[in-house]
């Protein structure tokens, strides 16, 4: 049996670990398959029962800005205390992140950096800054305190917390320079043409025809289909 759920998001929450050295890596453990067993079995609703399962998350539609928030804290069971995964990650200014996603992006989806939150000290304590990108200069925002950011050291560096990234506008096939995502119109149920995954007149009546039946739990046929995950998305 299979149970997919579609959920809206904006943000990310991506496991740290450290063995990793890239908020690649950190996607790439987020998307990964989950075996479910032991005293974390699936209730299934046809079996009546527990049972063992694997759960995948897909990203089927990503959004104009993406927030990935980078899960820098643990509990340690030996401590009772959180700590702090101070692995520092990399990440480029720009990135392409179709190969996350289970679908077609049609506006694309390559995305600058414009913001990130950093956070500096412990669970209990600690301070917060940012490094914002304004017009094609990056500042450190400190308090009441702004400076240039030093270009020897990186924008996401290892006490990024918080990444805010924004798609870039996808003009007659290339990249436009800077990262201003076109507006979107506002979308309905009722007017599926403005949904952004729309691909045209024909694909409408399909996608949406197909949408309402796996909401229901019925087969579908056409290009939303039940042989693979869509958009599966459960934020703790």
């Amino acid at each position: 049996h299979k149970s997919r759920k579609f959920e809206p998001f904006m943000y990310l929450s991506l496991p740290v670990k450290p063995e990793m050295c890239s908020v690649s890596d950190a996607m790439r453990e987020y998307t990964k398959e989950e075996v479910l067993s032991d005293d974390e079995k699936w209730k299934c609703e046809k079996c009546k029962a527990k049972v063992d399962a694997k759960k995948k998350i897909d990203l089927w539609q990503l959004p104009p800005v993406l927030v990935i928030h980078l899960k820098r804290f643990e509990f340690d069971v030996r401590s009772g205390y959180f700590r702090k995964i101070t692995t520092p990650l990399a990440c480029d200014l720009t990135t392409d992140l179709s190969s996350f996603c289970s679908s077609k992006q049609q506006q694309g989806a390559l995305y600058s950096v414009a913001c990130v939150a950093n956070h500096s000290g412990a669970y209990s304590m600690g301070h917060y800054t940012a490094t914002c990108r304004v017009g094609d200069k990056w500042y450190r925002f400190n308090d009441d305190r702004v400076s240039r950011q030093p270009p020897d050291e990186p924008v996401v560096g290892e006490s990024a917390y918080i990444l805010f990234l924004v798609r870039r506008s996808l003009e007659d096939g290339y990249y436009s320079a800077g990262h201003n995502s076109p507006l979107l119109k506002q979308q309905t149920m009722t007017m599926p043409e403005l949904w952004p995954h729309h691909y045209g007149p024909n694909q409408v009546s399909q996608d949406f025809s197909s949408l309402m039946k796996l909401r229901k739990g019925e087969p579908s046929e056409s290009s939303i289909s039940n042989e693979k995950p869509l958009y599966v998305m459960k934020l703790p």
